[in-house]
């Protein structure tokens, strides 16, 4: 009986032993990380691009025609500087366009595989000027030229967030980006808001003091005042859609560019008075007497700093421009 035992305790061990020599079950392997998307331009091909847009800019101007700005500019930068160019030419040069410049300090250039593409130039202040131009340009498509998007004027006292070295490129990140204090599409409506509300929009608190916004408030209320008793004032703003663009900053915020539309409308309200608009908005007009009801349009680019959502801090307006492209009366 003991030698069965002996037996059976080999049989044990040697099945032990074959067991410990099975080879190991393969284990599947982790998907490989995709890379990041690179630089979309070199600094060569970036200094070209701003060149070529230096130079149709240049004979635009010289020209006053915006038809020579169409190879390298876009709208709505296009009908702005075509407005202007309008405006100029009815105040007798009294409303000339204003200044711009390609010659940049900070160049931020998208990390991207998609399309449209963005490059957005920080300037030096345009001749006879104090405030650095914000010039946002895109590409729509491979086969399609940079293009300038948009222009803003920085405003007093702001600082460029920190951005990625223009030879790695920063982030582009879709109008829907989350982990930011808004989304990028969500910021340009929200601000939009609080041009028409002031105070009284749910928003007001999510941005920061800003000149432009206290510039388009005081205006308003300067001619709510002004037209008491002869006129209502309204005013209208609205995001430009689809005209949202975005970049990642190294602390997980965003630099974002968006278009707005300001929509002034002014009715008389005392019969058989007269109402003569004067400024520019007469200007434009050529007549500035008001039958009825003048509705006055502006283009507006906007540029944010928003903040990453977990530092809780307020949306900066780093700038913006304000281009009257149309009035009309009835």
């Amino acid at each position: 009986m003991s030698a069965r035992r002996l037996i059976g305790g080999g049989l044990v061990v040697a099945a032990l032993a074959l067991a410990g020599c099975a080879p190991a079950l393969p284990e599947p392997a982790p998907e490989p990380t995709p890379p990041a998307p690179l630089a979309v331009l070199d600094p060569d091909q970036t200094a070209a691009v701003i060149s070529a847009l230096d130079e149709v800019l240049v004979a635009g101007d010289a020209a006053k025609d915006a038809s020579l700005l169409a190879p390298r500019v876009e709208n709505p930068a296009l009908s702005m500087r075509a407005a202007q160019y309008t405006l100029d030419e009815r105040s007798n040069g009294q409303r000339p366009p204003t200044p711009l410049t390609t010659a940049d300090q900070v160049r931020v250039v998208a990390a991207t595989d998609t399309w449209p593409r963005t490059l957005i130039a920080v300037t030096e202040p345009p001749e006879g000027t104090t405030s650095p131009l914000v010039l946002t340009l895109k590409q729509d498509d491979p086969r399609d030229q940079y293009h300038l998007w948009t222009w803003a004027r920085l405003l007093p006292g702001v600082e460029t967030p920190p951005l990625a070295n223009p030879e790695t490129g920063s982030p582009q990140l879709p109008s829907d980006a989350s982990g930011l204090v808004l989304t990028p599409a969500e910021t340009v409506a929200a601000f939009a808001d609080v041009l028409a509300k002031g105070d009284q929009s749910e928003h007001a608190a999510t941005f920061a003091t800003n000149p432009f916004l206290e510039q388009v408030r005081s205006e308003l209320q300067s001619q709510t005042s002004n037209l008491e008793g002869l006129a209502r004032v309204e005013l209208q703003a609205a995001p430009v859609e689809g005209a949202v663009y975005a970049m990642g900053t190294v602390d997980d915020g965003a630099v974002v560019v968006g278009v707005l539309t300001l929509s002034t409308t002014i009715t008389k309200t005392l019969s058989g008075s007269t109402l003569t608009l004067g400024g520019p908005i007469g200007q434009w007009l050529g007549e500035g007497t008001i039958p009825s009801i003048a509705k006055v349009t502006y283009t507006a680019p906007v540029v944010f700093e928003v903040p990453a959502a977990a530092d809780g801090a307020t949306i900066t307006v780093m700038g913006a421009e304000r281009v009257l492209v149309d009035a009309t009366k009835q």
